[in-house]
């Protein structure tokens, strides 16, 4: 090959570099200035889309990626009303990378605290179901008055039992956690009175 042909080669190449750099770093250059892409407006309503899809999985304006999410957005509408157009983008990027995380961790403590109201159900309508069974073979053998007294006992039992699988059906798992004590205390005190009668 000669010389000039090598050369010519040569810058060939070096132009189709130039070009390949440029086709990969124009989009981002543009974007950046914003004279590509979506507008800011549209940026910012999409972070702001992302937060609130946080909250809505419940995450907590107290949580560090939340806050962080919401302070970001903040700075982003503000650099974005002076026009200054590169803060703004980086503080979209960092509200919406901040409000991704405020999803997960929203998702992961959600999904937890189902499990947790998932056991307490499990563990409520087996005790239930125990005291059911007492219930069927102490009234047999009671006066009128004592079965009077135990179906009241009951009924108020199955009653609380009751509002706890209306709270998991409704999804409200945190409510089902908090309600846990008091309703196990009174299955055990109507297990109680129940033992009591049928050694009475």
């Amino acid at each position: 090959m000669s010389p000039l042909a090598l050369q010519l080669l040569r810058r060939i190449a070096g132009y189709a570099l130039v070009f390949a750099l440029l086709l990969w770093a124009a989009p981002k250059l543009l974007g950046g200035l914003g004279l590509f892409g979506p507008s800011l407006d549209d940026e910012i309503a999409t972070a702001e889309r992302l937060l609130h899809a946080a909250k809505s999985y419940g995450a907590s304006e107290a949580e560090p990626a939340y806050a962080r999410a919401a302070q970001a957005l903040q700075r982003a509408r503000e650099a974005s009303s002076r026009n200054e157009r590169w803060q703004a983008r980086r503080a979209i990027a960092e509200a919406r990378e901040s409000a991704i995380d405020a999803q997960r961790l929203a998702l992961a403590t959600r999904e937890e605290t189902r499990r947790t109201a998932q056991r307490v159900i499990n563990e409520v309508d087996r005790g239930l179901n125990e005291l059911e069974d007492l219930y069927s073979e102490v009234s047999k053998t009671i006066d009128k008055k004592e079965a009077d007294r135990l179906f009241a006992l009951m009924k108020a039992t199955r009653k609380s039992s009751a509002t706890l699988f209306l709270l998991f059906e409704e999804q409200s798992y945190a409510k089902v956690a908090a309600g846990e004590k008091e309703v196990k205390q009174l299955l055990a005190q109507t297990r109680q009175q129940l033992q009591a009668a049928r050694r009475g």
